[in-house]
This record gives C-alpha cells, sequence and structure tokens, in this order.
C-alpha cells in the first residue's frame, strides 16, 4: 500500500517513483481486471472469516497483501471496471455454490448475508490499514456490509418465487 506525500504529488515522468497509467489499451486493461477481479473475488470468499481466527490486524494485514499481489495499482477506468464487477460476481458465485440446496427466502438471505458479511470484512480491513482504530473500522464495515446486503437482497427477492 502506497502513501503519496506531497513531493511525490508532483513527479514527474523522468522520476523512478513515477508510476504511470497503464499503457496497454482498454481491451487488455480489461481482460487484466477481470482477471484479477475473478482471483480477488476468490480470495476474499475464502478469506472472509479471517478475522475470527487471526483477529483483526493480521486479517488486515492479508488483505493489504492479497490486494498487493491479485490487483496490478495501474489499472485504467475499463480495467477498474471490469474489476470491480467481476470481483463482486465472483463472490456471488461462489457464495451461491456454498449455499447449493438453499431455496426461495432461506437462500436469499443466506446470500446476501454472506455477501454483506464479506464486505463488512474487506472494508473494516481496508480501514484499519489506512488507519482508522478498530472501532471505527467496524463501524464503517458494518455500514458498507449492510448496504451490499441490502443492495444484493432488495433486487433480487421474488426472483425465485413462482
Amino acid at each position: 500500500m502506497d502513501f503519496l506525500a506531497d513531493d511525490e504529488l508532483t513527479l514527474n515522468q523522468d522520476d523512478p517513483r513515477f508510476k504511470p497509467k497503464s499503457q496497454r489499451g482498454n481491451f487488455t486493461d480489461g481482460a487484466l481486471g477481470t482477471v484479477s477481479g475473478i482471483a480477488m473475488g476468490t480470495i476474499e470468499a475464502a478469506t472472509a472469516p479471517d478475522s475470527l481466527i487471526r483477529g483483526d490486524k493480521k486479517a488486515a494485514a492479508l488483505r493489504a497483501q492479497n490486494l498487493e499481489i491479485f490487483k496490478p495499482d495501474d489499472l485504467g477506468g475499463v480495467g477498474e471496471f471490469t474489476y470491480g464487477l467481476t470481483k463482486d460476481f465472483t463472490r456471488i458465485g461462489w457464495n451461491a455454490v456454498t449455499t447449493l440446496g438453499t431455496g426461495g427466502v432461506p437462500g436469499l438471505a443466506l446470500n446476501s448475508g454472506l455477501f454483506g458479511y464479506q464486505t463488512f470484512e474487506a472494508e473494516k480491513s481496508d480501514l484499519l490499514n489506512k488507519g482508522a482504530d478498530i472501532k471505527t473500522a467496524r463501524t464503517g464495515g458494518a455500514i458498507k456490509g449492510v448496504t451490499d446486503a441490502l443492495g444484493f437482497a432488495i433486487p433480487t427477492h421474488g426472483v425465485n418465487e413462482q
């Protein structure tokens, strides 16, 4: 995770610390964002309970490490879009596999709950990595987690009803 100081914000291209935006082109950047999103979505689905096992600080450090490994920092607009989209759809897919056999309202509740919990853990870890205290990180994570759970459940409510 890189934080830029004031002097680094005005770097020119000759400075070795300068990180240019992707020169890959939109198609290649979108493909890289898709692959990265699928990888990170799988990792997020698998590591969401980490804070229960390892503790909040270690889980936050693991998330920062996973972001460093699986998400290139020079993605352009198309890459960022495909990364975010495929990351969330990958998590939804893994949650659907996890809750296979449940249907109707219980299945919807399980899927939206898992999606919200994974968002809670990711947001809490991101806030901890940015220097927030644990109470603030949990509050911010809870707000985003509940919002994502509702954003998942409300539009899909009634999909399985006939």
